[in-house]
């Protein structure tokens, strides 16, 4: 008995659910295409719309390159970033396998504590973050910005963390408790490794926000002897007006954009299949 194939046309519904959806994402991503071909124009030609980007042109690029301080704001970004998801995923793994496990009162508080925690703007807690760190001297360090950066997300990262351990059978920390493993050696052997795809999501979603934060270097690492990308963007433009170029030279200002976003992006590019299924597969259960 043969059987036949058949193709279904695109109906007229999806045809426009299509275009729709491509509208979209060209709306979304038109910023950044044109700030990538604005770092190929000179100065008189960066507001002409109608003027071809030369993609043989670098000069934007070498000003980057050239500037006393952006290796040392990028190495500073990549250090803060790697200590801060280091730790978050070593406290927050273990916090959300005890929350997610324990039958105690207490754990079972600490969930509602992470969910409170949540709901509390990070701006309240400004005035107290640089009283403290003034009065420890800590101001201006990177230590106390991962501090700081900790302390407003590991509630989340926890919640996360417990959400994906309760989709894990309790019956293989029950076979390592009768094969001789303690609480420690279970989680480090057995439910760590099976919590890969929950570490992903955290390092995608968590490295955004580190990467991109403006505020908190502003406040905390105010003497610019520390600087981050983001201020390193913020104060670009004072860099090229002593090179005797314009005030607004937009083109090395975009080009330091797109450098800066260049790595979070091969980042994300390399990550993103792993961040639906750690958000989603915790939900499965529990």
């Amino acid at each position: 008995m043969s059987k036949t194939l058949s193709l279904k046309a695109p109906t007229k519904g999806s045809t426009i659910g299509s275009a729709v959806m491509f509208l979209i994402a060209l709306l979304f991503t038109a910023p950044f295409l044109v700030l990538i071909m604005t770092t190929f124009k000179d100065e008189d030609h960066v507001f002409d719309p109608f003027y071809l980007p030369d993609f043989t042109r670098f000069d934007n690029y070498r000003i980057v390159f050239a500037s006393p301080t952006f290796f040392k704001a990028l190495m500073n970004t990549v250090l803060i970033c790697s200590c801060t998801l280091i730790i978050a995923v070593i406290v927050s793994s273990m916090a959300g396998y005890v929350v997610s496990r324990s039958k105690e009162r207490f754990f079972k508080g600490m969930y509602f504590i992470f969910v409170f925690a949540l709901i509390i703007p990070a701006q309240t807690n400004m005035v107290v973050f640089y009283k403290m760190g003034t009065s420890l001297h800590m101001m201006n360090t990177i230590p106390f910005l991962i501090l700081i950066y900790l302390s407003g997300n590991v509630a989340y990262t926890s919640l996360i963390y417990a959400g994906f351990t309760k989709s894990i059978p309790i019956q293989l920390e029950e076979a390592a408790a009768i094969d001789g493993c303690g609480k420690l050696s279970t989680f480090i052997r057995i439910v760590f490794p099976l919590l890969m795809p929950a570490t992903a999501t955290v390092f995608v979603v968590e490295i955004f926000w580190y990467w991109n934060d403006f505020q908190g270097p502003l406040i905390y690492l105010s003497n610019g002897k520390v600087p981050t990308l983001m201020l390193e963007i913020y104060n670009f433009r004072s860099y090229v007006g002593t090179l005797s170029y314009s005030v607004t030279s937009w083109g090395p200002v975009s080009a330091i954009c797109v450098v800066s976003t260049i790595p979070i992006l091969l980042f994300y590019l390399f990550t993103q299949k792993y961040l639906l299924k750690g958000l989603t597969v915790g939900a499965v259960k529990g």
